[in-house]
């Protein structure tokens, strides 16, 4: 694990550490992280540990976001989470529940809680980056080397961090790019430059060797040479 972040860090030049999340179904996988004094959202912990590398767990008492408390199955939906709705984002009461309805979430009582850390310290299910648009590419790229596939992403109006960041990777087993929501921005202080790229464990793996590859093999192209000339034209005929 300490090799596949380093060389994230080192090739994407990140400004933020890899974090890890681990989806507990038994109590005893928390074991290994601090409980924080105060209820934190998730957006929050995500962002605290891509800083500073602590291991924190969250019950599924724990958390402090009602609407990520839904999303993760630790409580069922109820009025409070429809007039919340209401209150922020719609007047009408049908587009409030569908907004409610069609995250992804986990069924309640799924998992026990969730454990947070740096990407180095444990094998977490899904891995997040907190980048920009140009980083972004090069995880694209990248999973576009490795698989022949290309990317489908997903987000909605609200939970871009926790329902269409980590759960949703977590559920499909597939990567995801997605915008910080108002929340995220709020309390998590998530900036306006920045993305959230999130992937399952076994796929961060697999980037990490094909980033190695394509920086061996000088295909890399981060960052991008820029310049005014033909599309038809490779940039390093300048130097030819």
């Amino acid at each position: 694990m300490k090799e596949i972040s380093e060389v994230f860090q080192r090739i994407l030049r990140l400004k933020l550490y890899p974090v890890g999340v681990k989806f507990c179904k038994k109590s005893n996988e928390l074991k290994i992280g601090k409980v924080p004094n105060e209820k934190l959202n998730f957006c929050q912990m995500v962002r605290i540990i891509s800083q500073s590398k602590w291991t924190l767990a969250c019950p599924s008492d724990q958390m402090g976001c009602t609407i990520a408390q839904v999303n993760f199955g630790f409580r069922k939906p109820d009025e409070s989470d429809i007039q919340l709705y209401l209150q922020r984002l719609t007047d009408k009461r049908e587009i409030a529940q569908s907004i409610i309805n069609m995250k992804p979430k986990l069924k309640p009582g799924e998992i026990k809680g969730l454990l947070f850390g740096p990407l180095d310290k444990f094998e977490p299910d899904i891995v997040f980056f907190i980048i920009d648009s140009a980083q972004a590419l090069v995880l694209m790229r990248a999973y576009g080397v490795a698989t022949g596939n290309d990317l489908t992403f997903r987000t909605g109006a609200s939970s871009n961090v926790c329902a269409y960041g980590g759960i949703i990777s977590y559920n499909t087993m597939l990567p995801n790019l997605t915008i910080p929501c108002a929340g995220a921005k709020r309390h998590g202080l998530y900036q306006d430059n920045e993305l959230i790229f999130v992937t399952p464990l076994q796929i961060a793996i697999t980037l990490s060797k094909t980033l190695l590859d394509v920086e061996k093999k000088n295909l890399l192209n981060f960052p991008i040479i820029q310049g005014y000339l033909p599309s038809t034209k490779p940039v390093d005929y300048l130097i030819k």
